[in-house]
């Protein structure tokens, strides 16, 4: 890991409050050893060795099961103030459902979820490839979502990106996320203006979808690794290209999420830590 690396300088390096940087998971084993966790610290020490360092993360364990009550009782209390969480969505929903007759399983994923009290920040909702568009099932999944949290879009079939949608969105106050994989979602342009506007289709290229305008009053952004999927590293310049939109969104009143995925090798500590530095160089707003 960068010997720049210090947990003094967790908050003082993010000089604008409305960005959030961290991991996607962070109980990896290959993080062990002194790759992230020091030698000899115990696993269940680890998450509040990554809330030293880090003020955000993405669960993904909540993709695969609901936990227990009591699990999430646990994340709270071993976090500081002000550590914001984000889960990623049950699958049993998104996947195995698609959005068909949820409403029992989206109350008791939030019965449990709402135990991270003010700490849960958003929901990401990740869409399985090949699933199309719906506009019915989309209307009629926003509606029954709470809206005291965040909720993003993780969309990876591309007929869901169209004005429709948008529009669906907008309304609600919902986000489409801005992954790079299978395709890289970008957005042209940003600003209250812009979240007020009225939306066109996006622009799609072979390996990227360029969306006209936010859908929300927030961004949020997920790293998977351009080269080889959670296993590789990102460079200076894809860092520093990324740090001056997330300058552009916060400036603008946009709250920004941003979450590393790159597991291997600890590269999604590294990128997150780099990435933090160089937002931390622009002017606090």
């Amino acid at each position: 890991m960068d010997e720049g690396f210090t947990k003094e300088g967790k908050q003082a390096q993010v000089g604008i409050d409305q960005v959030k940087i961290g991991t996607s998971g962070y109980n990896y084993p290959h993080w062990g050893k002194g790759v992230f966790y020091p030698e000899g610290l115990s696993s269940s020490k680890w998450l509040q060795y990554y809330a030293e360092h880090f003020d955000s993360l993405e669960l993904n364990v909540t993709f695969y099961r609901i936990p227990e009550e009591k699990t999430f009782d646990g994340w709270y209390r071993r976090t500081p103030e002000g550590f914001a969480f984000s889960l990623k969505g049950p699958r049993l929903i998104t996947h195995l459902k698609k959005l068909q007759d949820v409403g029992e399983t989206v109350e008791l994923f939030f019965t449990h979820a709402f135990r991270l009290r003010e700490k849960l920040v958003c929901v990401l909702w990740q869409f399985p490839p090949h699933f199309e568009v719906s506009l019915k099932l989309l209307e009629g999944f926003v509606s029954i979502l709470p809206k005291e949290v965040h909720h993003a879009f993780e969309f990876r079939d591309r007929s869901w990106f169209c004005r429709e949608v948008f529009e669906i969105l907008r309304a609600h106050n919902m986000s489409i996320c801005l992954a790079d994989r299978p395709f890289k979602v970008t957005l042209t342009k940003s600003g209250n203006d812009a979240i007020r506007g009225s939306d066109s289709t996006a622009t799609q290229g072979n390996d990227s979808i360029i969306i006209p305008s936010p859908t929300a009053d927030f961004v949020y952004l997920r790293r998977h690794g351009l080269g080889s999927r959670y296993s590789s590293c990102y460079t200076d310049e894809e860092l520093a290209a990324d740090a001056m939109n997330i300058r552009q969104w916060a400036t603008s009143g946009l709250q920004v999420y941003v979450y590393f995925n790159n597991d291997a090798r600890g590269y999604a500590v590294r990128n997150a830590e780099t990435l933090r530095s160089m937002v931390s160089q622009f002017p606090t707003v």
